[in-house]
């Protein structure tokens, strides 16, 4: 028998469609957030299911609550209809501003087509609710849909994290400043590179440490013993390399796409003893 003051509670299923890679975005986002709230709440079991899996009709027909990531998915139209009729919600989660994004980007070419922005759209009204990771992105699709817009910060997925002053470490033999980031994220460190070369030039004991594409050391122009570069990897390997900095920083173009983006580059430094420089608002 079950008493009063502790009733048991009916377990109830989320559904992420997530594109299960290597991107911070697929853990920040999704992953790491349902399994955050899955440990939190017993009751609710979370499954993050790859976006292309066969199963998502299945399994998203049947959710308590269907979560979409980034998704252009029109076969999850009927699915989605189905679901409002049975009384079931679904979310959608978009996390870029894909109407100007930088040609830098691997999905720039994607998403440049109108016909795309018509299906992200499409989904956006055909669902319950959008989350958006600031309000850069709140401002923007709040005029392409009247839907309500959920605001969700960047999480960290570990509660308990080291005071910043325990993670610092002493920069007098080498002064290591850092960045990392993606294609998208290439013309804003293009642009600040002169204020690296000058800071080189004035600080003997500096070194820049760079992880991303593997082009980048080619449009560097500074010499090779004053700056150390890591191929992108593993998430876990990406804080790795932060962890080894003093410094980070974390340019910012004054663009559209730009001033949609989100803090995390801030959270992931600080996290790891590393001082963030930002640009201004």
């Amino acid at each position: 028998m079950v008493s009063d003051a502790h009733p048991l509670q009916e377990e109830r299923t989320i559904v992420q469609l997530v594109m299960i890679d290597e991107t911070g975005d697929s853990y920040y986002r999704m992953r790491w957030p349902g399994r955050e709230l899955s440990l939190m709440a017993p009751e609710w079991r979370v499954i993050s299911l790859d976006a292309s899996a066969k199963e998502r009709f299945e399994l998203g027909e049947k959710a308590d609550l269907l979560i979409l990531f980034q998704s252009h998915d029109q076969d999850l139209l009927p699915l989605i209809s189905r679901r409002r009729a049975a009384g079931k919600k679904t979310l959608v989660e978009y996390n870029d501003h894909f109407y100007d994004s930088p040609v830098t980007s691997p999905a720039h070419e994607f998403w440049s087509s109108p016909l795309n922005w018509d299906i992200y759209e499409r989904i956006m009204n055909d669902s319950d609710g959008v989350i958006v990771t600031g309000p850069g992105l709140k401002q923007l699709f709040s005029e392409k849909t009247k839907k309500p817009i959920f605001e969700i910060k960047n999480q960290l997925p570990d509660p308990s994290l080291i005071p910043f002053e325990e993670l610092w470490t002493d920069p007098a033999k080498e002064l290591r400043l850092g960045w990392g980031g993606s294609m998208g994220h290439l013309p804003d460190l293009f642009s600040f590179l002169p204020v690296i070369r000058e800071l080189i030039s004035e600080i003997p004991h500096l070194k820049l440490y760079l992880m991303g594409n593997d082009a980048i050391p080619n449009y560097l122009d500074i010499s090779p013993d004053r700056f150390h570069f890591v191929p992108w990897g593993s998430m876990e390997s990406y804080f790795q390399f932060l962890e080894s900095l003093h410094i980070g920083f974390a340019p910012l173009l004054d663009t559209p796409y730009n001033r949609c983006r989100s803090d995390i580059k801030a959270v992931e430094m600080s996290s790891r003893g590393v001082l963030p420089i930002l640009p201004t608002a």
